[in-house]
């Protein structure tokens, strides 16, 4: 009951947040905004790759193929039910901001959607995890 009056004050204050935008304009925008998430993921994997060289020259190491086994399948079924339910939120919340042309909800989306992309970082937990190789030839 107590969130609902929260709720319900919040709700001129996200009238601030509406813009007037036709359709097509806010296509455009969400748009813009995957390009520029996505831009963001692979600068910080850029980053991140490059901190990585200044420890290691991979160049120098032999590359192979791994499989990479889920610890167990609850954790595998945790990763992805937890991939799809933000990409389907993600993707509503753009399709409502096409519709619903509102600031607020644009952001969220974004955040969402970031957090999408970060998702690979649950597959594998810190520790020892059990590989096996993938044939016994070298990777190209």
């Amino acid at each position: 009951m107590v969130g609902g009056v929260y709720i319900a004050n919040l709700r001129p204050l996200t009238d601030y947040f509406d813009i007037q935008s036709p359709t097509f304009t806010n296509l455009i925008v969400v748009m813009i905004a995957v390009i520029l998430i996505f831009s963001l993921r692979f600068y910080i994997n850029h980053l991140n790759k490059k901190n990585l060289y200044e420890v290691i020259n991979l160049e120098q190491l032999a590359s192979y193929q791994l499989w990479i086994r889920p610890e167990s399948t609850k954790h595998f079924f945790l990763v992805l039910s937890n991939f799809l339910i933000f990409l389907v939120f993600s993707v509503l919340g753009f399709v409502a901001f096409i519709e619903l042309p509102n600031v607020l909800i644009l952001f969220f989306s974004m955040l969402i959607l970031l957090f999408v992309t970060f998702i690979n970082f649950m597959t594998v937990k810190e520790g020892n995890t059990t590989v096996k190789f993938k044939g016994d030839k070298e990777a190209s």
